[in-house]
């Protein structure tokens, strides 16, 4: 079995990718807009759900 040549990237090729990663990841501060995104739709979510339900026991029962 032969071992098969691979090219192994530079030192500059390899900067070169994880700079042209780097406007694609997400911050600090991305990730905490998110998180407060994502609170306010599940506060939002169980007051809709909370409301359906009162009105479904009300008008059913």
């Amino acid at each position: 079995m032969a071992l098969e040549t691979q090219e192994v990237p530079t030192e500059h090729e390899r900067i070169r990718a994880i700079k042209a990663v780097l406007p694609y990841l997400a911050t600090k501060a991305d990730v905490e807009r998110l998180r407060a995104d994502m609170v306010k739709w599940q506060v939002g979510l169980a007051i809709a759900v909370v409301g359906a339900v009162f009105a479904i026991v009300r008008f059913a029962g």
